[in-house]
């Protein structure tokens, strides 16, 4: 029986106060040519709007084209069964999507939102006697019904993220072998058949490090390999799936439908104790959240080749928070202050 241990930071819901933050070049250095940003509420008054999400919620966040928000509200006991919630940009919940099967217990690894407002979620089986492979992907309708259940025929490994092309395809990436210290990634139909595998040189070097226990990508006494578990996957514009390591720099590989590594991308945060947290995609841009034990947070927006085109300093008030949509010239957060949920706004004016 595989024993696994989801490792994910958890936020609460929150408010703060509005503040100017000056936009800094690609080299560190302010710019008296680039204009101010500043963080604003979305909140219409100054006090925060309760919300049905109370409590701590899970580090995947995303959005869809309207701006609400989805998250994972984190509940003991639930065995990784929560469901994924839609939160309007008022705060208030919209609408619960929760696996329904008759037959199978599912434990939730990721989401993703598609261009529709549909939601695929990435499922792995809890039950003991299994015939076939335990991962799934989920699809549900805008009104949180089941739309299709896709189990994927791939050797044994445990799913942490997912995406999903405009095609239909699934990109899913997670790990497997010793210890769950190998990165598995793979493309699929959307019958759950594998049309290629990704495998990386830069892969390789994580499973040696993860079986080394080396403490960038190996958590003392836990199985997993933490540089593919906190990672990341968008969709861009383009078509193309970015996949982000937890490293430093953040290693980024864009993949094409039929899985083919187009380019690799490395976004610095110039110090090398930041790792990436969130990412998000927007028309022709990335936009990557970086955190530093004790130090500052940046947000760094790039194209889809990895050329700088801004870099935010983040205040310690929206270091509480994450990254939770991007749609220049807006970035949104999901905050934390105990069981209140405001949503804070990048804009660069």
């Amino acid at each position: 029986m595989r024993l696994v241990t989801l490792l994910v930071p958890l936020f609460l819901a929150a408010t703060a106060s509005a503040q100017e933050m000056p936009k800094v070049d690609a080299s560190g250095s302010a710019s008296a040519l680039l204009a101010v940003s500043h963080f604003r509420s979305l909140s219409v008054s100054s006090t925060p709007r309760r919300t049905q999400l109370l409590g701590p919620v899970f580090n995947r966040i995303s959005c869809d084209t309207e701006g609400n928000l989805y998250a994972r509200r984190f509940e003991a006991g639930a065995k990784g069964a929560e469901p994924v919630e839609k939160i309007a940009t008022t705060g208030a919940l919209v609408r619960s999507f929760k696996p329904d099967s008759p037959t199978l217990t599912f434990s939730i690894s990721d989401f993703f939102v598609g261009s529709q407002s549909e939601l695929y979620m990435l499922a792995w089986s809890r039950e003991q006697v299994h015939s076939g492979g335990r991962v799934y992907v989920i699809q549900f309708g805008s009104d949180g019904s089941v739309k299709s259940q896709t189990q994927i025929s791939s050797e044994d490994f445990f799913p942490t993220n997912l995406a999903v092309f405009q095609s239909g395809e699934f990109l899913i990436t997670g790990t497997k072998g010793r210890e769950d210290s190998a990165p598995f990634t793979a493309v699929f139909d959307p019958n759950g058949k594998m049309i290629a595998q990704v495998y990386e040189p830069e892969d390789e070097d994580l499973r040696t490090k993860a079986e080394e226990r080396d403490p960038s990508v190996h958590d003392a006494g836990l199985y997993g390999n933490i540089a593919v578990s906190l990672g990341g996957v968008v969709r861009g514009s383009d078509g193309n799936a970015y996949l982000m390591r937890r490293t430093s720099p953040a290693l980024i590989f864009v993949i094409s439908p039929k899985g083919q590594v187009i380019r690799k991308l490395r976004i610095d945060p110039g110090d090398s104790t930041s790792l990436p947290e969130q990412m998000q995609a927007s028309e022709s841009r990335l936009a990557v959240s970086f955190v530093a034990p004790g130090g500052p947070s940046l947000l760094k927006v790039v194209d889809y080749t990895g050329k700088d085109i801004a870099t935010y300093q983040v205040s310690k008030t929206v270091l509480a928070g994450s990254l939770g949509c991007y749609n220049p010239p807006v970035v949104t957060w999901l905050n934390r202050n105990g069981a209140y949920m405001e949503i804070e706004e990048l804009v660069d004016k």
